[in-house]
C-alpha cells in the first residue's frame, strides 16, 4: 500500500470532500432542466410520469460512481492511483462543462447560474482532493469519522445519532468499508462490529456529557428531559 506522508500528522480532507460532492449531487438533482436539453418538466415530474430520461440516470449513476471509486481510493490508500484520477477528473469536469454542456443546453456556461453553482462545488471538491494528495492519506482511515474526532465528543455522539437516523446512508458506508477494506470479516459480522462500535461511543458520549452534570443517588429525573427525551 502506498501512502504518501501516512501517519497520524497526516491532514484528513475526506469528510469535508464528500459533502463538497454530496452538495454537488443534490444541484444536480433538482437542477436537472439546467443540465440537459430546454425543457418546464423537473424530477417530480419524472416520478409523476414514472420515467426517468436516459441522460439524467447516465449523470446520477456517474455521480454516485465518482463517489464510489473516491471512498475505495480512500479506504485502500492508493496514493497513485488517486493522483492520476484526479488528473481525469479534473479534465472530464472541465470538457463537460465548457465543452459538452453548451452544446445540449444551448446556453454558456456564463449564462448558466445552476451549472455556475455546481461547478463552485465540484471546483471546491477538486482543490481538497489535491490537498488530500498533497498531504497523502493519514493512517487512520477506517470507522466512521465522528467516532475519530475526540475534541467534543458529546456533540459528536449526538451527530453519530443523527447520521444513523438516515435511512440506508450507514448501511452503504459500511458496505462500501467491507468491500473496500481487507479483513476476515463476513458482512453480517463487519455490520455487527460497526453497529458495536456506533454504540459504543454513543455511551462514551452520554457518559461524558453526565459527568459534567454529576447527579445524586436517587435523584429524579426533571419532567422536561422526559418530555424531550424520554426516562
Amino acid at each position: 500500500r502506498h501512502t504518501r506522508n501516512s501517519g497520524t500528522g497526516s491532514r484528513d480532507y475526506y469528510t469535508v470532500m464528500v459533502l463538497f460532492d454530496v452538495i454537488s449531487y443534490v444541484i444536480l438533482v433538482f437542477g436537472w432542466s439546467s443540465f440537459g436539453q430546454a425543457s418546464s418538466d423537473n424530477v417530480a415530474s419524472y416520478f409523476e410520469q414514472n420515467y426517468i430520461p436516459a441522460p439524467f440516470l447516465a449523470m446520477l449513476l456517474t455521480q454516485f460512481i465518482s463517489l464510489l471509486v473516491d471512498r475505495a481510493l480512500y479506504i485502500r490508500g492508493w496514493y497513485i492511483a488517486k493522483y492520476v484520477y484526479n488528473i481525469l477528473i479534473v479534465i472530464v469536469i472541465h470538457a463537460w462543462v465548457f465543452l459538452i454542456l453548451p452544446l445540449v443546453t444551448n446556453r454558456f456556461f456564463t449564462n448558466n447560474p445552476v451549472v455556475q453553482v455546481w461547478y463552485f462545488f465540484k471546483c471546491v471538491y477538486m482543490a481538497l482532493s489535491a490537498a488530500q494528495v498533497a498531504a497523502g492519506y493519514p493512517w487512520q482511515r477506517s470507522g466512521h469519522w465522528l467516532m475519530n474526532v475526540k475534541t467534543y465528543p458529546t456533540l459528536n455522539g449526538w451527530a453519530l445519532q443523527g447520521l444513523l437516523l438516515i435511512p440506508f446512508l450507514t448501511e452503504l458506508r459500511e458496505l462500501m468499508d467491507w468491500c473496500f477494506t481487507k479483513t476476515t470479516l463476513e458482512m453480517t459480522l463487519w455490520f455487527k462490529v460497526q453497529d458495536i462500535w456506533h454504540e459504543a461511543f454513543i455511551i462514551k458520549s452520554q457518559r461524558k456529557r453526565e459527568s459534567r452534570r454529576p447527579r445524586t443517588i436517587g435523584e429524579k429525573k426533571p419532567n422536561l428531559t422526559k418530555c424531550f427525551m424520554g426516562g
